[in-house]
C-alpha cells in the first residue's frame, strides 16, 4: 500500500468513528427530547392551574377583613392584651395553637 493511502486510512477511521458517535448522540437527543415533550406540556398545564388557584385563593384570603385584623397582630409579641382568637377566631402567637 502506498504511503499516502496508508496515511489517509490512518486518519479516515478515527474521523469516521468520531462522526458516527456525534451523529448517534444527536439522534439519541432528538428521540429523548421528543419523548419528554409530552411530559413538558403536562407540567406546564399543572403549573398554570396551580398558580391560578393559588392567586385566586390568595386574593380571597387577603380581602377578608377578619384575616387582615389577625395578621396585623400576628407580628406583635402578644403583650398588649389583644386576644385574636376570642375576637376573630384566629391564633394569637403568644397563645400558640
Amino acid at each position: 500500500m502506498p504511503r499516502i493511502q496508508q496515511t489517509v486510512t490512518d486518519f479516515w477511521r478515527p474521523s469516521y468513528d468520531t462522526y458516527y458517535d456525534a451523529y448517534y448522540q444527536e439522534m439519541a437527543y432528538i428521540a429523548v427530547s421528543d419523548d419528554l415533550q409530552g411530559v413538558e406540556m403536562i407540567t406546564k398545564a399543572l403549573v398554570a392551574v396551580t398558580a391560578t388557584g393559588s392567586a385566586i385563593a390568595g386574593l380571597s384570603l387577603w380581602s377578608d377583613p377578619t384575616l387582615e385584623a389577625c395578621l396585623d397582630r400576628l407580628g406583635s409579641d402578644g403583650r398588649d392584651g389583644f386576644d385574636c382568637r376570642q375576637r376573630h377566631g384566629c391564633v394569637n402567637p403568644s397563645q400558640g395553637l
